[in-house]
């Protein structure tokens, strides 16, 4: 690992976490209509950051990443039963953002799994253009759902 690497790993899992945290702050099931609030703009980037550094530090604790992603897991299934103690009518997206937030946050410092920083980066990256764009095309996904027959 090349001696910029932690930072720019780091650096990579907090942009991350803050495009997904952006748009779960601004979408309408997170902000408004009384439902519960797992995270936005500042606890998304919060998850990744948890992830960078629980992958940087598993060398010297090697458990850590087992607990952390743990730790976000429990959170996001409290979350989800208050929701259904409270009969909200929300889906699991948000809860589920929060753990691939935490996995993009891991793999952005995970030189095990993708050895070279550029690529990895810029599958990072992407992995977290791609969960923003299916979090907010929520409408019109749901449109094309009801336009397409089973026949089709």
């Amino acid at each position: 690992m090349e001696p910029f690497q932690p930072y720019a790993s780091v650096a990579v899992a907090l942009a991350a976490g803050l495009l997904i945290g952006l748009e779960r702050e601004q979408s309408g099931s997170v902000s408004g209509n009384d439902a519960a609030f797992l995270g936005g703009v500042r606890t998304f980037p919060l998850f990744a950051l948890l992830g960078a550094l629980s992958v940087l530090l598993a060398p010297a604790v090697p458990w850590l990443p087992l607990l952390s992603f743990t730790a976000v897991a429990v959170l996001a299934g409290i979350a989800w039963a208050d929701d259904v103690k409270k009969e909200r009518d929300r889906g699991l997206h948000t809860e589920v953002a929060a753990l691939v937030t935490w996995l993009i946050g891991g793999l952005a410092a995970a030189d095990v799994v993708i050895a070279d920083f550029g690529k990895r980066a810029v599958v990072a990256a992407g992995l977290a253009v791609v969960v923003t764009f299916l979090l907010s095309s929520k409408p019109r996904l749901q449109s094309l759902g009801s336009k397409v027959s089973r026949d089709d």
